[in-house]
C-alpha cells in the first residue's frame, strides 16, 4: 500500500542516518498496551493531517509497506486510544456519539492509517522537504 508519512524537519539527518522510520507514536491517551506507532496518511496533502500538525509537517516520505502493515486509525484507535483522545484531537470517528464528531477540523481522519512496524529505507520511494520543493530521497 502507498501511504505518506509527514515529519518534522529536525528529525530528517537522524531518520536518513538510521535508514528507517521507527515507530515511536504514543499518547497520554493510549490504552495500557498500545504499541508505538508509525503514523501515515494516504493522501499526501498535508491538509488531511491533525490541524495542530498540518504546517509542522514538511518533510514527507512516500513509503510502500505491506498491506497487512497498514491498520486503519480509526480501527487501531477503536482499540488503543481513550475516547478523550479522540475528543482533545477532535477527531470525527465512526463510533463516536454524534455531538463528538467535529467536522470543522480533522475531517481526514479517515485518510490516517499507523503501522507497528519499522518501515525501512528500502521501502521508501521519496522524501521531499515541501517547504522548498527539494526531493531528499532517492539520494
Amino acid at each position: 500500500m502507498k501511504l505518506y508519512h509527514f515529519s518534522k524537519a529536525e528529525p530528517w539527518p537522524a531518520i536518513r542516518a538510521s535508514r528507517e522510520l521507527r515507530p515511536l507514536w504514543t499518547s497520554s491517551a493510549s490504552k495500557a498496551g498500545a504499541a508505538l506507532t508509525v503514523h501515515f496518511s494516504d493522501s499526501d496533502d498535508p491538509q488531511t493531517l491533525p490541524w495542530a500538525l498540518m504546517d509542522s509537517r514538511p518533510i514527507r516520505f512516500a513509503v510502500e509497506i505491506p498491506d497487512d502493515q497498514a491498520l486503519s486509525w480509526q480501527e487501531w484507535g477503536r482499540e488503543f486510544i481513550e475516547p478523550e483522545g479522540w475528543y482533545s484531537l477532535g477527531v470525527k470517528n465512526k463510533w463516536a456519539p454524534p455531538e463528538h464528531a467535529l467536522t470543522s477540523v480533522n475531517i481526514g481522519a479517515d485518510h490516517w492509517f499507523v503501522s507497528e512496524h519499522a518501515v525501512p529505507a528500502s521501502s521508501w520511494i521519496e522524501v521531499v522537504d515541501l517547504r522548498d520543493g527539494s526531493h531528499l530521497w532517492p539520494l
